[in-house]
Order: C-alpha cells, then structure tokens, then sequence
C-alpha cells in the first residue's frame, strides 16, 4: 500500500509539472531546386526547376514551379537562354540551337527575379562505353503454391582502357512492343561501377532482376549502360542509397552540384543493349 501511494504522488507531482513550450524554429527561405541531365544524343535539353520547401515550412502545396526564372546553359563564350513550356512544366532549349559536344564542359546559370543566382557545372563524357560482351542468364522456377520465379542475371564486361576516371551506371528495363508504332520500358532496377573495379583494362558487372507472380509471361529486357559524369554518378547513386526500401534506414543526403540552390546539372553517354 505505501509502494502505491507513492507511485501516485510522483505521478500527480510530475503530472502537474506539465506545460507548453514555445520554441522558435529555425527559419530558412526556400531554395532553387535543378534537374537536368545533357548527352550529345538528345535533342531537346530539358530543366525541371521548382522552389524547395523549408523542412519547418507549415506550407502544405507542393512546390511551385516558376515560370518566371532566367535559365542559360554556356560553353566558353557560347550561352543560350531557355524557354518555358507551360505543358511540360519545364525549361528547354533545343539543341539545334545550342549542340551538346562530347568532351565538353557545360555551365547552367538560373536566376530569379528576387535576386537568387544558383550555378552548377558538369563535362559530358568524351567516351561512349566499350562494351566486350553482355548477356543474360534466365533461371526459372516454380514455388510450392503455383507461383512462377524467374531471374535473370545480366553478365556485363566493359573495356576502360581511357586515361581518364570513369564512372558507370547501368539502368534495367523491361521492354513492351505491342505494335510497331509502340513501344516502352519500365524500369527494373539499377547499379553501379567505377574504374576502382578495372582489373587488367577491364569492369565486369553482375545484376539479378527478379519477376515473381502467378500466369506471368517471361519479359523482354533492355539494358542502358551510361558513361557518367561524377556528378550523374553521384547523383543517381545518392537516389538509390534513399530509396533501399528499409524504412528504418538512417536518411541519405542527396547529391547536389548546384552552388547557392539544389539539384544536379550532369553529362552522361549511353548505350542500349537489347537482349
């Protein structure tokens, strides 16, 4: 009996300890946030540009998208401004008016009417990747309730014999082609391999993409290799590292070039194997 009067007197004393507290939050103004991605086999240069919202902004809406912003991409002396598409959300500038050259080094320069300026640079790689052999392995298998496994194992070997550090990311996709006139991928996966990987002038890659499911057919699928700029190679892989799919994962910070704002500006060159 004493033990439980004097529980309920250290509940009542810390029950009436209670109040509200008034804490200022730090406060920070939203910031430009860039996404664009040049190769030398694109035809139109593309920007998704939104205002970023402060991690204690109470602002519900999603980002605004400005349309009233100054985008100029430049090489050496040569800058182009881009244009706004209301349909797309988007800036752009086609390259018949501003060629992409492999090898090269870009700038991107946005700037608001309020006075933000933001910059970021990046160089599309001079090399396409060089590609010794790529195939698949199909391994198929049926689970004791009737549903059907398959894996297939991409087999990859690149020659980097270059001078330069190369970075590499290879993007997974099934492909649908139900008539000529159509088709489309949707992605399956990704991974990636830099030159920390080179043995003897050369980088094997593995991956396993898995299909599981009750009546499915055995899919058709497309492999993009890209040669990256460190800033396209940071950036995806910093994407992957926060989508891993474990919700108990510590956060990961994602990449960002941009001085002054956020996002990326980055050069890739690819190629599509088709299996």
């Amino acid at each position: 009996m004493r033990n439980y009067l004097a529980i309920l007197t250290a509940l009542i004393i810390l029950s009436s300890c209670e109040r509200e507290a008034d804490i200022d939050l730090p406060k920070t103004e939203p910031k430009l946030s860039v996404s664009c991605f040049i190769s030398d086999d694109i035809d139109t240069i593309r920007a998704s540009i939104f205002w970023s919202r402060p991690v204690f902004s109470s602002d519900n809406n999603l980002p605004e998208r400005p349309e009233d912003l100054t985008v100029i991409i430049k090489n050496g002396s040569l800058e182009k401004t881009f244009l706004w598409s209301p349909d797309l959300l988007q800036y752009y500038l086609p390259v018949t008016e501003f060629p992409l050259v492999a090898g090269q080094q870009y700038e991107m320069i946005v700037r608001a009417p309020n006075g933000t300026r933001i910059s970021a640079k990046t160089t599309i790689p001079e090399n396409l990747p060089d590609i010794e052999s790529a195939e698949i392995r199909l391994d198929s298998s049926t689970t004791s309730w009737g549903e059907s496994v398959y894996e297939f194992t991409f087999k990859t070997f690149l020659r980097d014999s270059a001078p330069r550090f190369n970075y590499y990311r290879f993007a997974y996709y099934e492909y649908f082609s139900p008539d000529p006139s159509f088709e489309t991928e949707l992605y399956r996966g990704q991974s990636f391999v830099d030159d920390e990987s080179v043995v003897n002038g050369k980088i094997y890659e593995e991956k396993l993409i898995e299909f599981f499911g009750y009546n499915i057919f055995i899919p058709e699928l497309t492999m993009y290799i890209m040669n990256a700029s460190e800033e396209y190679y940071r950036y995806h892989r910093s994407v992957e590292n926060q989508t891993d799919g474990n919700p108990f994962a510590e956060p990961a910070l994602i990449y960002s070039n941009f001085e002054d704002g956020l996002g990326v500006f980055a050069g890739y060159r690819k190629v599509r194997v088709t299996f």
